[in-house]
């Protein structure tokens, strides 16, 4: 579907509402709040249990093209949806579309602890629609929160 993509799950008996951000290069940032770019679509904004009847927690974001730059990923708790500061494991994966093979970036499980919490997944340098190697990072960063302020 898409040249570069990001996906995330959670359990899916969670009512959480998890969300993913990216930023790609020239700063453009897409979320469930700015779901559309230049580069990023958010192509679907699950929102918790609750209000999905589909079974499953998922979203995830994909590019059109894979411009040379930085690319930045975090996921938010956005909201609980009836459940009180409970922890949620997401599991994240990032790949990118060489010819018709999709190879992986990264992949890992986060938890998040509590509501309005943002955690920096990877950032990483992306040259001629290929990672850059030794150019992920794993420092604290964030997308969302800067987009609030």
């Amino acid at each position: 579907a898409g040249d570069l993509i990001a996906e995330i799950v959670w359990p899916s008996d969670s009512p959480a509402d998890i969300d993913i951000w990216a930023n790609a290069p020239g700063s453009e940032t897409v979320g469930y709040t700015m779901p559309h770019g230049k580069i990023f679509n958010l192509v679907r904004d699950d929102l918790g249990r609750g209000i999905d009847f589909s079974g499953l927690n998922y979203e995830f974001i994909f590019s059109r093209g894979i411009p040379d730059g930085r690319y930045r990923f975090s996921i938010v708790y956005y909201e609980a949806n009836s459940e009180v500061n409970k922890p949620v494991e997401v599991r994240v994966s990032i790949r990118h579309r060489k010819d018709r093979q999709m190879i992986t970036i990264h992949e890992s499980v986060l938890t998040l602890e509590y509501p309005g919490q943002e955690k920096a997944v990877i950032s990483f340098n992306m040259k001629e629609k290929k990672m850059v190697p030794r150019s992920e990072s794993f420092e604290p960063f964030a997308i969302f929160h800067k987009t609030i302020i």
